[in-house]
């Protein structure tokens, strides 16, 4: 009787058991140079590549339609190069700002219109800017290598203020939805969450990354960050709900969140697979295969996951059934 019992039991264990669906890559596109940072608008991905150039992929099309190439600098051994492009963002699709290497290592921002390339900050401004991004058409916000957070006014060519939240070494900054809310975060695992108009620290969320954190992503009311102490940081802004994590089995290198908040993303083992997770639930849903390859972005679009490597790959996977 006990016997029986005992298989009864293991075998509805083993059937009724939720095991995370493994998947393997639906398409993967190859860029024509390293991959340093990846966004999305729209049905566009805009792609920052070490070489110079910034390309624009139509997601429905499934084809490049743009390609942006960068003057050529001068190093430090004064030879002419091709820029690093470090990051790039749009508001409408036709205004995109710029991050890249300028002369002698330092940072190069501009405005790319059409054929038009308007210069922010060029070299000689000496203004070590790690990541910059739209608020609205007359102001950007900058995030320094120093970790200081600054709003400055295309219009007046000044800066509305500069904050800086902490000593540490700056790591990621990114905007909520309307663009009102800023998060930063740096080597010390704290996340920042900053007024953007008004430069305000509203509040500062601690003790999940006790290590560097080397990005962001938020929606709606979360923010993921990804640890290099091998764990994802899920912070819920305005909840009583005790702010928690998941565990990887490599340095979380990479995070995604969807548009909904439903399902998060991080990049979970030396192979360059990636889990989703359930953020309801915190169990891991999915584990996306196949990448073989250090993952710098993901990125929710439609019913897929989109990834860049620090190689060449761009990989799609499919996210229907979960």
């Amino acid at each position: 009787m006990m016997r029986g019992l005992f298989f009864w039991v293991l075998f509805c264990s083993l059937v009724f058991s939720k095991n995370p669906i493994t998947s393997i890559p639906d398409f993967v596109l190859e860029t024509d140079s390293v991959i340093s940072s990846m966004s999305h608008y729209q049905n566009n991905l805009y792609i920052s590549q070490n070489d110079g150039s910034l390309r624009v992929y139509d997601l429905v099309g499934k084809r490049f339609i743009r390609q942006f190439v960068l003057p050529e600098i001068v190093d430090f051994f004064d030879e002419r190069k091709k820029p690093k492009i470090y990051n790039a963002d749009t508001l409408d699709g036709r205004n995109i700002l710029v991050l890249s290497e300028a002369a002698n290592g330092s940072r190069e921002l501009r405005i790319i219109s059409g054929s038009k390339m308007q210069v922010v900050f060029d070299g000689a401004d000496n203004l070590w800017i790690s990541k910059a991004l739209w608020v609205d058409e007359h102001r950007i916000l900058l995030g320094f290598m120093g970790n200081e957070i600054a709003l400055y006014d295309l219009k007046s060519q000044t800066f509305v203020y500069k904050i800086h939240p902490s000593t540490a070494s700056f790591s990621d900054l990114i905007l909520s939805v309307d663009r009102r809310i800023a998060f930063s975060t740096a080597e010390s695992g704290i996340v920042y969450m900053i007024d953007v108009y008004q430069g305000r620290i509203i509040a500062k969320f601690e003790g999940v990354n006790k290590d560097n954190n080397y990005q962001l992503a938020t929606a709606k009311n979360i923010v993921l960050s990804a640890g290099q102490d091998r764990k994802m940081g899920i912070y819920r802004i305005g909840e009583s709900t005790q702010n928690t994590s998941v565990e990887s089995r490599f340095l979380v290198y990479a995070v995604g969140i969807s548009n909904d908040a439903r399902y998060g993303a991080m990049m979970y083992d030396e192979e360059g697979s990636i889990a989703i997770i359930d953020l309801h639930t915190l169990e891991i849903e999915r584990f996306l295969k196949g990448a073989h390859c250090i993952i710098n972005t993901i990125l929710f679009y439609q019913h897929q996951v989109v990834a860049a490597c620090d190689g060449k790959k761009i990989l799609f996977w499919n996210l229907k059934g979960i």
